[in-house]
């Protein structure tokens, strides 16, 4: 089913939630709704399924209006399925109960639902528990009921909202190569919601970043992750090494920023000015230590340089995280600024120790504040 938003907006107590929200996706994709509590993914998933009924704009589905300022069609009559964080099973019905619901509401009959649900069930490795009532069922097989009931009468949307989030860590992500396995199979247009940026890069073909009503960004996750356009949409993907300065000379190559600690490049793939004022950023993992701390090891014309002191380390795992005081370089002291940065268990550095840091100009990418709400919030999905 493909899908068109626009110019969305709600309101609650004169309190606006959603701004002109407009985007489109295409049949078979999967999306996420990614954002903080309170960002309004919630409402916009509540105003697709037809539960809840917008103030401006227009939703379609395969072309037809569903919803707008004067027609509500009721959520039966969408072709839709929904998932909730809570999984919502019938509790005085058994698994296979649940799994009929649906079909029974659409008109299906005796043979052809029994044959629906097993083979539903089947997809989901659920087969076995047919006769299990949800008290009987763990957190996980509750959630793969859920899903079952959902895809059993092949809707042509389905609505997910956090639907892994009561789940632990483990079966979490079981539960999305599960998932992401189902839909492809199916083809499936997915909406999902979630304020877990793992599950939305993993399992999603684009991303829509919400921030208090407004569409952040829309790309896909690996474009979203690498180039983020705001602070915020950088930080949400993950954590980030921030220099603010101003440009201080562009060329065809590179971009320069004159900051706090020195001239730092970039590449000049951005549409900024001499004078501008930028935020410059790269991830911790983008930062690669200079072996034998020799400069004569890499390339200045390529690389950013810096050098470090070691505050703290930190265990995670497969890597030793690090936060390192800069050291500016021109006057050889310490400076207010911190990298954080990781490497391989295998490199392990002590505190107080100095550190030269190199990152590739590449991956150094330079953020502009954008005003959200000035901005156009349409884009395709």
């Amino acid at each position: 089913m493909g899908l068109e938003i626009k110019k969305v907006a709600k309101r609650y107590s004169n309190k606006n939630i959603l701004h002109e929200i407009s985007f489109e996706v295409k049949d078979g994709s999967f999306i996420s709704l990614l954002g903080p509590s309170g960002c309004g993914k919630t409402t916009l998933l509540n105003i697709i399924a037809g539960l809840t009924e917008l103030d401006e704009g227009e939703i379609l589905m395969d072309g037809i209006t569903v919803s707008s300022k004067s027609l509500n069609l009721p959520p039966e009559k969408r072709k839709i399925g929904m998932v909730f964080q809570d999984f919502a099973l019938w509790p005085h019905m058994n698994v296979y109960q649940n799994v009929a619901f649906g079909l029974q509401m659409n008109g299906m009959k005796g043979k052809e639902i029994e044959k629906r649900v097993y083979e539903t069930l089947e997809i989901f490795h659920m087969e076995s528990y047919i006769n299990h009532f949800p008290s009987e069922l763990s957190g996980g097989q509750k959630q793969r009921i859920a899903m079952a009931r959902a895809i059993a009468p092949r809707p042509k949307l389905i609505l997910m909202d956090e639907p892994l989030s009561s789940l632990d860590a483990q079966l979490r992500e079981e539960m999305r190569w599960e998932l992401v396995r189902i839909f492809q199979q199916f083809k499936i247009t997915t909406i999902y919601v979630t304020h877990d940026r793992i599950e939305a890069m993993s399992m999603s073909d684009e991303i829509i970043l919400l921030k208090d009503g407004y569409i952040e960004q829309i790309d896909s996750p690996e474009n979203m992750y690498n180039f983020p356009k705001t602070s915020f949409a950088a930080r949400f993907l993950d954590v980030t090494n921030e220099i603010c300065g101003k440009v201080s000379r562009v060329n065809s190559e590179h971009i320069y920023v004159k900051s706090s600690i020195g001239i730092i490049k970039a590449f000049n793939t951005y549409n900024v000015e001499e004078g501008q004022t930028v935020t410059w950023m790269c991830r911790p993992c983008d930062l690669v230590p200079v072996e034998n701390n020799l400069e004569s090891s890499f390339d200045k014309s390529t690389n950013n340089v810096f050098l470090t002191k070691i505050l703290f380390r930190s265990f995670h795992g497969g890597v030793w995280r690090y936060i390192g005081t800069l050291i500016t370089l021109e006057i050889v002291e310490e400076s207010k600024q911190q990298l954080l940065f990781e490497f391989s268990s295998s490199v392990k550095y002590k505190i107080d120790e100095m550190v030269h840091l190199i990152v590739p100009v590449k991956l150094c990418r330079l953020l502009q504040e954008v005003d959200v709400s000035t901005a156009s919030n349409e884009k395709g999905a």
